[in-house]
């Protein structure tokens, strides 16, 4: 059995201890202690690092009631100083603690319980019983966590006796029948929890609801705490200054700036598209009058448009060109990689999927669609290639 001096001070990040067992495991050794302070991975928490007798610890695992440390490489000594990565471990702590507190806040508050937490390096969640949460939901739940944490109220974990557990209102349910830890923040929340936590609610010094999302039927809401949030929130008040300075407004009048600038934004393209599309359709009769005629009568326009045109320019101008009837329409744009669009009119009985993969395949290319229109794309240096391919193929043949 280890002993596990993480549970004793969770504060104590330097230790000595001896090696009981070391073993070779992939590309490093399996090392077991007679006593750490590592912190193995569980309980929706993630292992502690550092370094055990000058080697990397890699991660930490739990096997029965010992503690599996992987390093680096072989150690070189029985007795060797183990150093836990402190900054790591107080951020694990400060998030552990954070959630039993955003998930006690919930369920006090809105009366939804959290079924699953997750607590990553970049992002921390918990997925809630409830298909939906409002803004002034989250700030109320936000706000009573955040009043818990400057209260400064106590976290003490202990392992009750049966007879006291019945007694107990637990949060949730505990996964473990013997040895059952309960972490209780002071009138506010008991639940069992073998992870390491903070000794009071003041030294998670902050917890902020970041946003959510629909999740399975449920609500996963993104958090962060202590320092984590304190250098998000760093961020971004930088990032607001700058832009609100840029704008010439007040920080508070940011969004409103922005909001209407996006829906002026959204007129412009609007217009844009209109303007487009309206000079594409003018063409239309020049690009008729000068098409070829096909042994049929069939009209062939072949047209390459401007490198960055829109795929959506291309449907515009077919819809002008074959409406006009008896006609085939080829056309492409080039912007990266072209973009082809053939068409017909209605009275051509020609298959423009068929003749689209027949032009476009010897040239590295590809697409499909209906006998009517077909789209696909090619490599942006054989547009030409493409095209002069339609010509030839329509020019020999019945369309």
């Amino acid at each position: 059995m280890t002993v596990r001096l993480y549970y004793q001070d969770p504060y104590v990040f330097h230790f000595r201890a001896r090696v009981v067992a070391s073993a070779a495991c992939g590309d490093g050794f399996a090392v077991e202690l007679d006593r750490t302070c590592f912190y193995p991975e569980g309980g929706g928490q993630p292992p502690d690092t550092g370094t055990l007798g000058g080697r990397l610890v890699l991660s930490v695992r739990e096997e029965g009631t010992r503690v599996v440390h992987l390093v680096d490489g072989p150690l070189e000594s029985d007795e060797v100083d183990g150093l836990v990565d402190e900054a790591r471990r107080r951020d694990h702590m400060e998030h552990h603690t954070g959630q039993h507190l955003l998930s006690a806040a919930f369920l006090a508050t809105l009366g939804t319980p959290t079924v699953s937490m997750h607590l990553g390096e970049l992002d921390c969640t918990i997925d809630l019983t409830r298909p939906a949460l409002s803004e002034d939901d989250a700030a109320r739940v936000e706000d009573l966590v955040n009043r818990v944490i400057r209260e400064d109220r106590s976290i003490r974990c202990f392992y009750p006796s049966l007879e006291e557990l019945e007694r107990l209102t637990l949060r949730k349910s505990p996964q473990v029948e013997e040895n059952i830890r309960i972490v209780r923040v002071e009138g506010f929340d008991d639940s069992p929890c073998c992870g390491t936590h903070c000794p009071s609610t003041g030294r998670v010094g902050l917890v902020k609801v970041r946003r959510w999302e629909h999740y399975k039927g449920m609500t996963r809401v993104h958090f962060l705490c202590g320092g984590r949030a304190l250098r998000d929130y760093q961020w971004k008040s930088a990032a607001v200054n700058r832009l609100a300075e840029k704008m010439s407004v007040k920080d508070q009048a940011l969004e409103g700036r922005v909001m209407a600038l996006l829906e002026s934004h959204v007129e412009l393209e609007r217009a844009h598209r209109k303007l487009r599309a309206e000079m594409l359709t003018t063409g239309a009769p020049a690009l008729l009058a000068a098409a070829k005629s096909l042994p049929d009568g069939t009209r062939l326009v072949l047209r390459r448009l401007p490198d960055g045109s829109t795929v959506e320019d291309l449907k515009t101008l077919a819809d002008a060109v074959v409406r006009e009837g008896r006609v085939v329409f080829a056309a492409g744009t080039a912007s990266g990689k072209a973009s082809l669009l053939f068409a017909r009119s209605s009275d051509v009985t020609r298959d423009m999927a068929a003749l689209l993969r027949a032009c476009a395949g010897p040239a590295g290319g590809k697409g499909g669609g209906s006998p009517q229109l077909a789209q696909g794309g090619c490599p942006a240096e054989r547009l030409d290639e493409v095209l002069a391919t339609v010509e030839r193929e329509l020019g020999s043949s019945d369309s």
